[in-house]
C-alpha cells in the first residue's frame, strides 16, 4: 500500500472508531469501513446486486459449519436461496466494541470481529438466534473495495456468550443499589446479592448476573440490563434489552 493509501487509511480507522459510521449507500465507499458497512446494509436488506458489487469474483467463504464455498456467483446463489427467500431472514449486528480494522500491505485491509444473528419470521418477534466471529480480507482493486476471502468461525446459541458470568466486587456491585423508576416496569429496586444483583419490581424478585463491568443478565430468558453513568460517574439509569432490542428505559430517583 502506498504512504497516500496508508495516511487515508489509518485517518479512516481512527475516524470510525471514534465516531461510528454513516454511510450513504449512493457514494463508492472511500474506505474499508464504509466498504464493510455497506456489505452488511445489503446483506440485512437482501440487496442481492449491492452484495456483489462488494464481493472479488473468485471470493473464497470459510464456514466452520458448511465448509468452502468459491466464487461470488455461488455464494450469493446460496444467501439467496436460503436467507433471502421465504419467510424467514436473519439480521446481523455486530459487537461495536469488538470490531476492529488492520492495514494489509500492497492489498488492502482485515477486518474482525464478532457478530449476533437475529432471525426474523412473518407474524412473529425477532428474536437472537446466534453469535459468531468473522474476518474478512478486502482488496482495493483500482480504486473498489471487494472482500477477497471471509472466515466466519466459532457459531453458536448467542445465550452460551451473553450468559459468561463476570466477577465483580461487593464495593462494584453496591454501585447500582438503589430506587429506579420505569415507564412500564414502574418502580425498581436493585441491591447487591452475592456476585450478583436483586432486581425487585412489584412481585417480580430476579437475581441478574454481571457480563461485564456494567452489563447484567437474567439466567432465565433473553434478557439484559446495561447500568448508564452520567458525566460524574453516578449509575442514574438501566437500560432493557430483550433478544438484544431496547424494551425499556429504567431512570434512578434516589
Amino acid at each position: 500500500m502506498k504512504a497516500a493509501k496508508m495516511t487515508t487509511f489509518l485517518i479512516a480507522t481512527m475516524i470510525g472508531a471514534t465516531t461510528g459510521l454513516n454511510v450513504q449507500a449512493s457514494n463508492e465507499p472511500q474506505s474499508p469501513q464504509e466498504a464493510e458497512a455497506l456489505f452488511w446494509q445489503a446483506y440485512n436488506s437482501c440487496d442481492i446486486a449491492k452484495m456483489k458489487s462488494l464481493l472479488s469474483k473468485d471470493i473464497e467463504f470459510y464456514h466452520d459449519k458448511n465448509g468452502l464455498t468459491k466464487t461470488a456467483d455461488n455464494l450469493l446463489g446460496s444467501i439467496q436461496k436460503n436467507l433471502c427467500s421465504g419467510p424467514i431472514r436473519l439480521r446481523r449486528e455486530a459487537r461495536p466494541q469488538t470490531v476492529a480494522f488492520f492495514p494489509l500491505n500492497d492489498f488492502g485491509a482485515i477486518a474482525s470481529g464478532e457478530h449476533l444473528f437475529y432471525v426474523n419470521q412473518q407474524g412473529r418477534e425477532e428474536r437472537l438466534d446466534g453469535i459468531a466471529k468473522f474476518t474478512h480480507v478486502w482488496h482495493l482493486d483500482k480504486g473498489s473495495w471487494k472482500i477477497s476471502r471471509v472466515l466466519s468461525y466459532d457459531h453458536k446459541p448467542a445465550m452460551v456468550e451473553l450468559t459468561s458470568s463476570a466477577q465483580l466486587s461487593a464495593n462494584e456491585l453496591s454501585k447500582f443499589a438503589g430506587s429506579y423508576q420505569g415507564p412500564q416496569t414502574g418502580k425498581v429496586t436493585i441491591q447487591p446479592l452475592d456476585n450478583a444483583l436483586q432486581m425487585n419490581a412489584g412481585e417480580m424478585q430476579i437475581p441478574i448476573y454481571p457480563q461485564s463491568e456494567t452489563m447484567f443478565f437474567h439466567k432465565q430468558g433473553p434478557l439484559t440490563f446495561e447500568f448508564v453513568a452520567d458525566s460524574g460517574d453516578i449509575f442514574n439509569k438501566m437500560v432493557v434489552r430483550e433478544n438484544g432490542k431496547v424494551v425499556e428505559e429504567v431512570l434512578r430517583i434516589d
